[in-house]
């Protein structure tokens, strides 16, 4: 009769699952008064959540400005936090803009698109914003990008919005990753499923 080494199964079984975690978010809470100053604009978006890293805060911004020349500009700003010890640090942050003159100019998030997630199951969270940028004078496709950053590591998947018209050929929906994504699958596809649903490839 072969004896069952408990010990080892254990060991297996926390091997293959520790990694992985619950993420549990929160949208509701105030924020820290500790937090790092040094953004702007109108919080369109906030989470609080944990990893094997610790407590995480997420902000997503969005700011309108118009120079005296009439030029306008939007920034979209996304700042992360990490809670050590007593203080939040910055860990990371995302900026881009749009700016625009005598013409139609948009930008802002897909919040319906934003992710949380530990897609790798390595015990760190990934986060995931999607926002779009246009300056036109016409019906043009916008531009689209989807960014996910896991820690220093930042990943992107960007293209133009899919436009149809009736009577004319569609415009746009075409979109590049970045050369990383090719051997991240597990990024890479949901991230390709996040850009295509924000460019109106796919419900």
């Amino acid at each position: 009769m072969h004896k069952i080494n408990l010990g080892f199964i254990l060991i297996l079984f926390f091997y293959k699952f520790s990694f992985s975690i619950n993420i549990q978010l929160d949208t509701t809470f105030l924020i820290p008064k500790k937090i790092p100053q040094g953004y702007a604009g109108v919080i369109k978006q906030k989470f609080l959540f944990k990893d094997n890293l610790g407590s995480h805060i997420l902000l997503l911004l969005r700011d309108s400005t118009q120079s005296k020349d009439g030029t306008n500009k939007i920034t979209i700003q996304a700042v992360q936090f990490l809670l050590k010890g007593a203080d939040w640090i910055s860990e990371w942050n995302i900026n881009d803009f749009q700016s625009c003159k005598d013409l139609d100019i948009s930008a802002d998030y897909f919040l319906t698109q934003t992710l949380i997630s530990d897609l790798d199951s390595n015990g760190i969270a990934e986060s995931t914003i999607t926002y779009h940028t246009l300056c036109a004078g016409d019906i043009e496709p916008e531009t689209v990008k989807t960014i996910m950053r896991q820690g220093k590591e930042k990943y992107a998947v960007r293209g133009e919005s899919l436009i149809k018209i009736e009577g004319s050929k569609p415009e746009g929906g075409k979109y590049t990753i970045d050369k990383i994504l090719e051997t991240k699958k597990v990024f890479s596809q949901k991230m390709v499923s996040i850009w295509k649903k924000a460019a109106g490839i796919i419900e």
